[in-house]
């Protein structure tokens, strides 16, 4: 039997809405952590909600003030081979704009991994030199200087939280689950612009700044109750 009220929460930034308006098993309210989820389910009650950000630590990334020169870390959604190769070309881009730019790609453990790998392996011994790989069951070894989501769906939601926490910007073709004072996404396929959006903030103090208003954004969405208000309200 249907339950009197049925709340879907799409934990997955990648998960996508599995029923229709006209389905007996419809939901009451669906619960979303991007604005494209909830333009997905237009036709039924949905609240835009940032999940996932209660459960996140931030324990070596404490200090939002330190902005060093640590590595740009790629992130690609997993599974989409042609999001590794826009990844690669990214990575092709960055490394002739800043051929000294420290650069730290993570993958699914298995045949993303082996993928990545064996593309970025194309590009030369210096690319190989230049690029490190790690799966996504570690952590980067050192405090980022930029997230860069590098797919066309929100990857490595808990990395990227743990990131804005500790003042650490992100920027790719897909912000929806950030918050809005995060820079802007980059359309998707659109190589270059995003190049440019890295680049140009690789100085200490740029990064700093939208990292500060990042984790700005986060604290009001956090702190605020704003989510819980509106779903106690339309409940």
């Amino acid at each position: 039997m249907r339950p009197p009220r049925l709340i879907v929460h799409l934990a997955d930034p990648g998960a996508t809405p599995r029923w229709s308006a006209a389905s007996a098993n419809a939901p009451d309210l669906w619960m979303a952590i991007t604005r494209r989820q909830v333009e997905l389910v237009d036709d039924l009650d949905a609240i835009d909600v940032i999940g996932g950000l209660g459960s996140t630590r931030c324990r070596s990334w404490a200090d939002p003030a330190v902005a060093g020169p640590g590595p740009i870390v790629l992130s690609t959604p997993a599974h989409r081979w042609l999001a590794i190769d826009h990844l690669v070309e990214i990575v092709d881009r960055l490394l002739r704009h800043h051929p000294d730019l420290p650069l730290l790609v993570l993958a699914d453990p298995g045949e993303d991994e082996w993928l990545v790998r064996h593309d970025l392996a194309h590009l030369g011994a210096e690319a190989k030199a230049r690029v490190a790989v790690i799966t996504r069951e570690d952590r980067p070894p050192e405090r980022p200087r930029m997230i860069v989501r590098t797919g066309y769906v929100a990857s490595d939601p808990d990395l990227v939280a743990e990131a804005a926490r500790a003042g650490i910007p992100t920027v790719g073709f897909e912000l929806g689950d950030l918050p809005e004072s995060n820079p802007k996404p980059v359309p998707p396929f659109e190589v270059e612009l995003l190049v440019d959006q890295v680049t140009s903030p690789l100085d200490p103090g740029p990064v700093a700044a939208v990292g500060s208003a990042e984790a700005g954004g986060l604290h009001r969405i956090v702190s605020g109750h704003d989510p819980l208000t509106r779903l106690l309200a339309l409940l």
